[in-house]
């Protein structure tokens, strides 16, 4: 979206941008811009928009995702597909 990939980022700027990323993240600082919209035309003629984010958006979605994840996880049966094991308050 903006210019910027993992690659580019740890070769040219360093793991230090990344651990910005982290200082805002915890500090509650992080604020995303805008994802860029981009149409994909379906068959019947109408659109199907998709949202593009930034690479630091992603990174931020994929720790939070590391984080939330295992916590989560453990509530659910394995063939339950998100339902939890026992309902809220038992």
């Amino acid at each position: 979206m903006d210019g910027e990939t993992a690659h580019n980022i740890e070769s040219e700027c360093g793991v230090e941008k990344f651990l910005e990323l982290r200082t805002s993240l915890k500090d509650r600082s992080f604020r995303p811009p805008p994802a860029r919209q981009r149409a994909i035309p379906k068959a019947n003629g109408k659109a199907r928009y998709l949202g593009i984010a930034t690479i630091r958006d992603q990174v931020a979605q994929a720790s939070v995702k590391l984080v939330l994840e295992p916590i989560f996880e453990a509530e659910f049966h394995p063939c339950s597909y998100g339902v939890p094991s026992e309902p809220p308050g038992s």
